[in-house]
């Protein structure tokens, strides 16, 4: 009998409403001793999280957060000392029967989730049905979103590295998305930036002309401006002022496709441009999954250009090995080049 693989790649978009906040991943009992939560805005518009609070068995105020979460962005929430995390604040998770509870500025359950026995865990931090305890140094991984944690999460190897959902179904018969502001004259990917001049002299940027307002002139550095070098002329004062390129993108839509074990299974994702340089996307090799095993699927992308501004739809195969029944789970990372 063939060996089949389901793949679903979700690839992220959501509505600036905060049901599109979920929590992505636990890491209630890690190995060096860091806690680690992860959220994850599963929509197109940023959300404030500043005033949003994690509650815990111990504390119903354990994390006060503060920052901002971009379309399709993960935000790490650990205690001190992990380098990848967002915010940092000591955290007071239980490694067994517990649960946690995402409340916003209104204090408002956004999202909850539990590990263990039920009867154990306080009402609120779990949905419907608890996860299974992990075990030490796994994490609680979310796989799909039902409202029940039972069949929301898995235990797997926690991965809190940036990329793209991908859920491997196996039977017997998943920017450089974000560029660094490096200096005032960076593009932010997808925005609009304003930079602001202390001047009371009218002021001309790319043939459109700014009048000072209090003594400071703004100038919108729209994400679309292309790498180059321009004049900035200020009164009768001229600097040269170098806009770097800044390759970055956003991947739109959900990816389903069926295949054989040890074939390729082609689908179909979006591309956006959000950045100020043309692009030709590639793939890396993404490690995928379970409780038992880890296998390397190998990611490639149809050879296609992407304009500054331009979204198009790009073939995207994945390459599922030989392996075990099983759902595997990992992120694919498109890269932005």
């Amino acid at each position: 009998m063939k060996k089949f693989a389901l793949i679903a790649v979700a690839l992220l978009i959501i509505p600036c409403v905060y049901a599109d906040i979920v929590i992505s991943q636990i890491l209630p009992s890690p190995s060096d001793g860091i806690e680690v939560i992860e959220i994850q805005n599963t929509g197109n518009n940023a959300v404030n999280i500043t005033g949003w609070t994690i509650e815990t068995e111990r504390s119903a105020k354990d994390a006060a957060i503060t920052g901002m979460i971009l379309p399709g962005e993960r935000f790490i929430i650990s205690d001190p000392g992990y380098n990848a995390s967002n915010y940092e604040e000591t955290i007071t998770l239980s490694d067994k029967d517990s649960g946690i509870a995402l409340r916003d500025s209104e204090n408002i359950i956004i999202d909850a989730v539990g590990w263990g026995n039920p009867d154990n865990i306080n009402e609120g931090l779990y949905e419907m049905r608890p996860a299974e305890n992990p075990k030490k140094g796994e994490a609680l991984v979310r796989i799909t979103d039902t409202n029940s944690n039972k069949e929301d999460f898995i235990t797997a190897i926690p991965d809190f590295s940036s990329g793209i959902d991908a859920i491997i179904e196996v039977n017997s018969i998943s920017k450089n998305t974000n560029s660094q502001i490096s200096d005032e004259w960076t593009i932010i990917p997808g925005e609009t930036r304003i930079i602001e001049i202390n001047t009371s002299e009218t002021t001309v940027w790319r043939n459109a002309t700014y009048v000072s307002e209090n003594n400071i002139v703004k100038i919108p550095l729209k994400y679309t401006t292309p790498p180059g070098v321009y004049n900035l002329v200020v009164g009768n004062s001229i600097t040269e002022v170098s806009i770097p390129a800044t390759p970055a993108l956003r991947t739109l839509g959900v990816i389903k496709a069926s295949s054989p074990a040890n074939t390729d299974a082609i689908s179909t994702i979006k591309i956006e441009n959000i950045g100020n340089a043309e692009l030709n996307p590639k793939a890396e090799t993404a490690k995928l999954r379970n409780e038992n095993n880890e296998i390397s699927a190998k990611i490639r992308i149809q050879n296609v250009n992407i304009g500054i501004g331009e979204t198009k739809d790009v073939s995207i195969i994945i390459s599922i090995p030989e392996t075990e029944e099983g759902t595997y789970r990992g992120r694919i990372k498109i890269l932005a080049r």
